[in-house]
């Protein structure tokens, strides 16, 4: 392990999510050392690469969003990935863009390491096996059993599936209340019954 993958060390030691942050803004510089001679990224990443990092959109998010790019760019300045980088700001500040000066070299090998750390958390292994075993084991059988329903279905479901019933429920409540539901019934239980 050379000296500069050792200093690199803390990238194993991040939370998930301030893994995928600087591994964003690191890998938008990479790639734009690939083709352009001064780097220049977005401040706000159109292609959000990871959801957890904008899990809605909206102002708020937006702004958290860009707050982590800017956080993750001055963590990897404290760490001398980048030499340093420079808000070029828009009319519109989702417009804004970043000019970075990277360490070539150290750009490089960050994004490597992160990369496989990437790897190693959200896609470990055999994750395709085991996804494929569990699509088997869930095969909807021939005839489909209350039992069956209660083991397979997921709490969320039978949630939304209460509320749709719930809602329908108090649908019903206040279509009774209307006047012309009302003579609608009335009409036709004077038809049934052979009054009207």
């Amino acid at each position: 392990m050379s000296d500069s993958t050792q200093n690199l060390s803390w990238i194993v030691e991040l939370s998930d999510n301030n893994l995928l942050k600087l591994y964003d803004v690191t890998l938008d510089i990479y790639e734009a050392m690939q083709i352009q001679d001064t780097i220049v990224i977005p401040l706000y990443q159109p292609r959000i690469k990871w959801p957890v990092l904008l899990p809605m959109d909206g102002i708020g998010w937006r702004d958290e969003y860009c707050q982590g790019r800017c956080d993750a760019l001055s963590f990897l300045k404290g760490k001398g990935i980048i030499s340093e980088f420079q808000i070029l700001h828009a009319l519109q500040r989702w417009d804004s863009k970043i000019k970075v000066i990277p360490e070539d070299k150290r750009i490089a090998e960050t994004e490597a390491i992160m990369k496989d750390e990437f790897k190693k958390r959200f896609h470990p292994k055999g994750t395709e096996k085991d996804e494929s075993v569990k699509k088997e084991e869930i095969s909807v059988p021939e005839k489909i059993t209350v039992p069956w329903i209660f083991k397979n279905v997921s709490w969320e479901v039978w949630i939304e599936f209460a509320g749709i019933v719930f809602g329908a429920f108090i649908v019903g409540i206040m279509l009774g209340q209307l006047s012309f539901v009302r003579e609608l019934i009335k009409i036709f239980f004077l038809i049934r019954t052979g009054e009207g």
